[in-house]
């Protein structure tokens, strides 16, 4: 299927020929037959109807990708606030394993108090 420019476009294009005819029958409309007025006005209206339901389309079409767009931006969105969690994950388990550190530094040099903050600090972590 066409763009939605593509679409537009093609609009304008039926838009602008209807309204040349429509000038065009203005200027010469005494030189012409009431059969000859009849079909220009005839074919200068449908050129101007199909150009409204083009724009129609467009506007179906333009819809249709912009649902399209919003579905692809929250996947990425849900994708994104998965990562967050991965990163928040991996910071919680940095921070687990400084206090564990904190607290195998202690043990090693028998710092009963440094023992406490460390195994506190361990605690609120989880």
């Amino acid at each position: 299927m066409a763009t939605t420019y593509q679409i537009a476009k093609l609009a304008d294009t039926f838009k602008a020929a209807g309204e040349a005819l429509n000038q065009r029958i203005e200027n010469t409309q005494d030189d012409l037959s009431y059969d000859d007025l009849t079909t220009l006005t005839n074919k200068a209206q449908d050129l101007l109807t199909a150009s409204e339901s083009l724009y129609e389309l467009a506007t179906i079409q333009l819809e249709a990708d912009s649902a399209a767009a919003l579905d692809k931006l929250s996947s990425a969105t849900d994708d994104l606030n998965k990562a967050l969690k991965t990163v928040a994950t991996v910071q919680a388990a940095i921070s687990i394993t400084a206090q564990l550190v904190g607290l195998a530094g202690s043990i090693i040099t028998g710092n009963i108090g440094g023992i406490a903050v460390a195994a506190e600090g361990i605690v609120n972590a989880l």
